[in-house]
């Protein structure tokens, strides 16, 4: 579409921020739910951290020469096991 990188990965982390925490709750974690709105918060700062990591990965990789795309998706997979990880032991901890 045109985007900046930094930008398609921030409009990216909004959209699947919010999509996640709402299928986490109802199927990854549904036997850990609390109270939504704290679970939310919770949620939202590992994501957000997750995002900074993301961001830090995929302008490290541009960086050394690698295509947006294909930085884009050596960082998700570099950050999202950490972001579970985040996710799980303190998101949505019973």
């Amino acid at each position: 579409m045109g985007f900046d990188y930094y930008v398609a990965a921030t409009i990216s982390f909004v959209v699947s921020a919010s999509s996640n925490y709402l299928w986490n709750r109802a199927w990854t974690f549904r036997d850990q739910r609390g109270h939504f709105g704290l679970q939310g918060l919770r949620f939202f700062v590992v994501s957000t951290m997750a995002w900074a990591a993301n961001i830090g990965f995929l302008s490290l990789l541009i960086a050394f020469g690698l295509g947006e795309i294909v930085a884009q998706a050596v960082a998700i997979v570099c950050v999202t096991p950490v972001n579970f990880i985040g996710n799980k032991l303190w998101s949505f901890r019973t």
